[in-house]
């Protein structure tokens, strides 16, 4: 359910295996490398590394995973919010059924888009057969604004407690 963030880690490795690990070619490591600049950079609010990190990656792999994530990092860090929003609309496109992407794209709906819409995306997902619970409760409080349905946000509530009873 989280294709677009993953998989990625970091191996630490001493000697014989460390120079095994040297010689082997990663997808994606260049890209990765300017990412990392990039977060470092906005960690220190460094912009103008930021965005020459971004530019790199934008010249490598202009379409990839990897540079819309970055520009998003970048989007969120100035916080620009319909260019963010279109990155996750991107991401969206591209990986649908993306859980965490939803979630996204509803924080960004309640600057982009009105009430209706952000409903109309939940009820899509809360159809799907293994669905998130918190998509289901994010539905619930959408609804519950209009008391004329307060019953379908309860049925939505309920679900969520029947099928994780274990959180409540």
């Amino acid at each position: 359910h989280y294709q677009v963030f993953g998989p990625r880690g970091i191996v630490w490795a001493s000697g014989d295996a460390a120079e095994r690990l040297q010689s082997m070619q990663l997808d994606d490591a260049q890209l990765y490398d300017h990412v990392q600049t990039l977060e470092k950079a906005l960690e220190f609010n460094d912009r103008p590394t930021a965005v020459t990190a971004l530019e790199k990656l934008e010249a490598l792999a202009p379409d990839s995973t990897v540079t819309e994530l970055a520009r998003l990092d970048l989007y969120r860090h100035d916080t620009d919010v319909k260019a963010a929003a279109a990155v996750i609309d991107r991401l969206r496109a591209r990986y649908p059924k993306d859980e965490l992407l939803v979630t996204m794209q509803l924080a960004y709906m309640d600057f982009t888009a009105n009430r209706e819409q952000r409903i109309e995306l939940l009820e899509k997902h809360c159809r799907e057969k293994d669905s998130n619970v918190l998509l289901w409760t994010s539905l619930a409080a959408e609804l519950m604004v209009d008391s004329r349905r307060n019953a379908q946000a309860y049925d939505h509530l309920r679900r969520a407690l029947r099928r994780h009873s274990g959180d409540a």
